[in-house]
């Protein structure tokens, strides 16, 4: 008698001796005598594995590990802290290791303050004193420099502090800075300074006067209206545009 095709594919496929299964089906067949259970059942003693195995926040060890976890926490962060504050309190650090005249010849070529170190700590030096300072070392005989550098350099705070009157005594002067208004407005450009307020005076007196076709000076509009007048102010000697006359 001839079989057909799926009769004997399902025989070959219930035949237990063959032991083929579907891939889909469970290790635990019904088939063969075993308990009826889903294909993702787990043992009892798989279950005991996983529970003893499982993190309880509860636990003696748990608490532990969680306040070892918060020390180690706080002492990055504070060591995080400790280091800004080093970067910080050092910052500019890089200059201390230099002569403090090399120091203050950098604040005036990069316009900004900076510390040197002097024999009873460090100091810090503005602009404007750097420049004083660096200006009157180009002017003044070569043993005069020699002690000022070494007063610079190996001196301490109040020997320093002194220098500097020295040199503003010396170096800075009264003048007179020239002041242009047009319609109310102050007007930029180069400043000028006059040692002399007489000088600066004329200068005022004929940089207002109007040329025109106006018979009366109210007459000039006000974008053309012009105001000039001299104000005090103290100086450096060497200061650009300072005018003897």
């Amino acid at each position: 008698m001839t079989q057909k095709f799926n009769d004997i594919m399902k025989k070959f496929y219930e035949d237990e001796m063959l032991g083929i299964q579907s891939e889909d089906a469970p290790a635990n067949s019904v088939a063969s005598g075993g308990v009826d259970m889903p294909a993702d059942a787990v043992s009892k003693k798989k279950q005991k594995e996983i529970q003893k195995s499982a993190y309880d926040g509860r636990t003696k060890e748990a608490k532990n590990f969680i306040r070892r976890m918060g020390e180690l926490r706080a002492k990055r962060e504070a060591n995080f802290r400790k280091s800004v504050k080093e970067n910080m309190d050092n910052f500019g650090e890089e200059y201390l290791n230099e002569a403090n005249v090399d120091v203050l010849q950098k604040i005036v070529k990069d316009k900004q303050n900076n510390k040197i170190k002097l024999k009873d700590g460090t100091l810090r030096v503005d602009l404007f004193t750097a420049s004083a300072l660096t200006q009157a070392l180009g002017k003044v005989k070569p043993d005069t420099k020699k002690k000022m550098e070494d007063i610079i350099n190996k001196g301490g705070k109040s020997q320093f502090m002194k220098l500097v009157g020295v040199v503003f005594k010396w170096c800075m002067i009264h003048a007179f800075l020239l002041v242009f208004l047009l319609a109310d407005k102050v007007q930029g450009g180069q400043p000028m300074y006059f040692r002399s307020i007489e000088t600066c005076n004329w200068y005022a007196s004929r940089i207002v006067k109007r040329y025109g076709n106006y018979s009366y000076s109210s007459l000039v509009p006000p974008e053309h209206k012009a105001t000039a007048y001299c104000k005090p102010v103290y100086i450096n000697s060497t200061t650009k545009g300072l005018y003897d006359h």
